[in-house]
């Protein structure tokens, strides 16, 4: 058992998804946002997809805001739950709750934003499963952070289900844990060579966040 729950999140090549699998992780997202970048082909999704046993497996999307674009991706692709971007309109998650789990993706500009996410999830929060607080994509690290703002993070965390993503060092993830978020969102990276890679930054979270 982990002490938290865990998303991965952004999973890019089989080896880091069944590295996480292998952890037990709750959640396992896949960008297939047509219009984003980083997506994965549909080919590719599903090749990935039929390995795994465990996780509900997350549709990331950043860009389509409409829940009738959205929706055919659900039984499409057995979407077990769908992550809407921080522009997404609260409309879609509505119509879209009623047919999967909603994960609520907001990006930080500034740390000094953290206070005006309260009124954002308290309106979504009868439609959503949790919220997922980015802060890693503005290259904010938890020891940024001050006194002040982790205060906040855990004021947001003792009302709304909160899941952050964020770089940190494996010795300072039981100060994260203790602000008492629901969960936090990790990521692979770029394999070395087709099927191999190093983890060893990951096992040592993964040493820490294993129940005693």
């Amino acid at each position: 058992m982990l002490k938290t729950m865990i998303k991965a999140s952004q999973m890019a090549n089989l080896t880091d998804a069944r590295y996480f699998a292998a952890w037990g992780v709750e959640y396992m997202g896949f960008c297939i946002d047509p219009n984003a970048a980083e997506s994965l082909s549909i080919t590719e999704f599903k090749a990935m997809k039929e390995w795994l046993v465990g996780p509900k497996i997350v549709g990331e999307f950043m860009g389509l805001n409409q829940a009738e674009e959205l929706l055919p991706w659900i039984e499409k692709l057995g979407l077990q739950a769908i992550q809407l971007g921080p522009f997404s309109s609260l409309t879609a998650a509505k119509e879209l709750a009623q047919h999967t789990q909603i994960i609520k993706e907001d990006v930080l500009e500034s740390l000094d934003d953290l206070p005006q996410l309260a009124s954002t999830y308290a309106e979504w929060q009868p439609y959503t499963a949790f919220f997922l607080l980015d802060l890693e994509r503005n290259n904010m690290h938890w020891k940024d952070l001050n006194p002040q703002q982790k205060a906040q993070l855990a004021e947001l965390a003792q009302t709304y289900p909160l899941c952050l993503s964020l770089p940190f060092e494996a010795p300072e993830l039981d100060d994260i844990l203790a602000l008492g978020i629901k969960g936090l969102s990790l990521k692979g990276g770029e394999e070395e060579k087709v099927g191999y890679k190093s983890f060893d930054e990951l096992d040592d979270i993964y040493e820490v966040l294993m129940e005693d």
